[in-house]
Order: C-alpha cells, then structure tokens, then sequence
C-alpha cells in the first residue's frame, strides 16, 4: 500500500497578477504551476506553504486564506491564497523559472492539471474576504 503524500500549494496575487513557477524535476516537469511542495513530518500546512515559497521564490509571505483541501488517490492538496509583493520572486530551488502572469494569459500556458481552477478558486475566495 502506497504512502498518503500532502502537499500544499499558494496562489500568490499582485492586482490582476499571478506568480507561477516551471517546474523543475518530474511530475510535470518544466509545466507551470503554484509554488508548493510536500508537508514535512510534524510541520503545519502553513508552515509548509511558507518554507516551500521561500525555498522556490525567495519570498516571504505570511498572509495567507485557506482555499481549498483536495484529496485524490495517493496524496492531499491543501491549498491557500496570498496577496503579496511578487516582483522580486526569483527561480530557487526545484523551479526551473518564475513568472508573474497577467490573469488573462495562464490559459495560454502549458500547466499542471487543475491550476486555472485552482487559481479562480483563489481568486475568488480572496475576492470574498
């Protein structure tokens, strides 16, 4: 039997912006995605979300809203939505590069599964606040 592996991703938002991350390594290797990765042992999610964006953006950001939790087959999605200073983001890490994307352009893109969905549910639960 296959170990349960949670992960958890940010959505970060600058105006009409998002910052996305190519993917470095497998799964989905050079896709677009949120940065995120894997909840260490004893480590909250939200402390998996900020070293995760630290590891791959360089970023700090604290500020984060619970989207949504999504469990599949062999792993659990936990993923959150901050609005934050994105223009110094730098490719670190397991990201290959990091883009700021206008919202209207990530349709365009060759992404993870799922990710125009996870990001208007971010969106949208940011819109709500």
């Amino acid at each position: 039997m296959s170990e349960q592996v949670d992960v958890v991703s940010a959505a970060l938002f600058d105006g009409d912006n998002v910052l996305l991350v190519q993917r470095k390594n497998p799964p989905y290797q050079h896709y677009w995605s949120l940065p995120g990765g894997r909840i260490n042992s004893g480590e909250s999610a939200t402390d998996a979300i900020r070293r995760e964006i630290l590891e791959e953006t360089g970023l700090q950001v604290s500020d984060f809203h619970k989207v949504q939790k999504h469990n599949s087959a062999g792993f659990t999605l936990q993923v959150f939505a901050a609005k934050a200073d994105i223009a110094a983001a730098q490719a670190l890490d397991d990201a290959a590069a990091v883009q700021i994307i206008p919202l209207h352009q990530v349709p365009e893109l060759h992404y993870t599964p799922d990710l125009w969905a996870i990001i208007h549910a971010a969106r949208q639960r940011l819109t709500d606040l």
